[in-house]
This record gives C-alpha cells, structure tokens and sequence, in this order.
C-alpha cells in the first residue's frame, strides 16, 4: 500500500517544514543536507548522510559473520587451513 501523500505549506522565502515522521524515518538530524532535483515536474528531495568514520566503518560490522566459523576454534581452524594453502 502506497503511503498517503502530505500537504505542507511553503512559507516565506520558499520555506517548508518536514513533517517529524518523515524526518524520523530517513533518521535525518540537525545541520544534515538534501539534495533537492526537479524530475518529470516532480520535487525529489534525497538526503545526504555525512557520517563519521566510526559510523561509516560501523556500517560493516557483521557484514562476514559466520563465514570463517561461529566459535573461536571453528575460527582457529579456517585460517589454519588457508595458511596451509599457502605456498612456502
């Protein structure tokens, strides 16, 4: 089901407000930028995520869960075996 279109108001100097729920769900913040393009007569708006290099980083924490193993020894294990590829 398609989410119901919202009205809002343009203020003075071209000025509108998001609604609080549009703002949560794309986790937009204070001092945050969007990207603002006119398609097909259309107003699209795409936010531009500036990220910190921890969160940026942390984007991919848990990405390769699992695929060397899923305890410790299981773990050990893999790299042995790659290590054991290896030519000396």
């Amino acid at each position: 089901m398609k989410p119901a279109a919202l009205d809002i108001r343009i203020r003075a100097k071209h000025q509108i407000t998001l609604p609080a729920h549009v703002v949560r769900a794309v986790n937009l913040r204070e001092d945050d930028t969007l990207s603002v393009r006119v398609i097909n007569g259309n107003i699209v708006m795409t936010p531009h995520k500036t990220l910190s290099p921890a969160d940026d980083l942390m984007q991919f924490a848990g990405l390769l869960k699992g695929v060397w193993g899923n305890t410790p020894e299981e773990i050990d294990a893999s790299i042995q075996d790659i290590l054991g590829e290896w030519e000396r």
